[in-house]
């Protein structure tokens, strides 16, 4: 990832503040010398009321996301058809974790917790200084995986780490451990088998190995 020029990001920053669970992020969003806050909206539809030229200048727009169901699917499609070719990130509290699996309303591409926004905001700046495109809303979830584990071109990892793939679906975890591989991970594939994985984690001294873990049609004692 080359960096020929620095420039200014423009940020516009929707939802409310509670004083805690989006502290980092807006602490970095203000101070970072690269980015420049140029509106702030407490509530969705009021952002998309204001000047349009605000969104049309926006090359990011950070939302904070507090409960379920805080904004309107109709108003996410507009401001995600708005922002098709800029940088889009719902930063969500704890109490929309479960969102992404009972129910989407942001794209899997634009999801993020709170507490590693921050982050995420400097990867994609550095995407941004970098003139590269950021992640489509159509991106699928291996094309966000990928996306946000990657590593600048002047920072190379040195240690190998241990990383697991457990899921039935054979072609999840090829995937997946293609992905981890190329992080630099040496990887096993195990199916979702209390024994298989039982056996395994019995032979491994590393407590530290990274593990992803598909329980789609978990079943017995997994």
């Amino acid at each position: 990832m080359q960096i020929t020029q620095s420039r200014i990001a423009n940020v516009v920053i929707i939802g409310r503040d509670d004083g805690q669970t989006f502290r980092d992020l807006l602490q970095m969003l203000r101070r970072n010398e690269q980015l420049r806050v140029i509106a702030e909206h407490q509530t969705l539809s009021a952002a998309l009321k204001a000047e349009t030229g605000q969104t049309a200048l926006a090359d990011f727009v950070i939302v904070l996301q507090s409960w379920s169901d805080e904004f309107a699917q109709h108003e996410i499609n507009d401001l995600i058809g708005r922002m098709i070719f800029g940088r889009v990130l719902c930063c969500y509290g704890p109490w929309c974790t479960a969102d992404g699996r009972s129910h989407e309303l942001w794209p899997v591409a634009f999801r993020v917790p709170a507490a590693s926004a921050a982050s995420l905001v400097e990867l994609e700046l550095l995407g941004f200084q970098a003139d590269s495109q950021g992640l489509f809303p159509m991106s699928a979830g291996e094309e966000v995986f990928a996306h946000r584990t990657q590593f600048p071109d002047d920072i190379a990892p040195t240690i190998r780490t241990n990383a697991i793939v457990i899921s039935d679906d054979a072609e999840l975890r090829t995937t997946a451990a293609g992905i981890l591989a190329a992080l630099n991970c040496e990887c096993t594939k195990l199916p979702l088998s209390a024994s298989a994985i039982r056996g395994h984690l019995a032979s491994q001294s590393d407590n530290n190995m990274v593990a992803i873990i598909d329980l789609d049609g978990a079943k017995g004692d997994v």
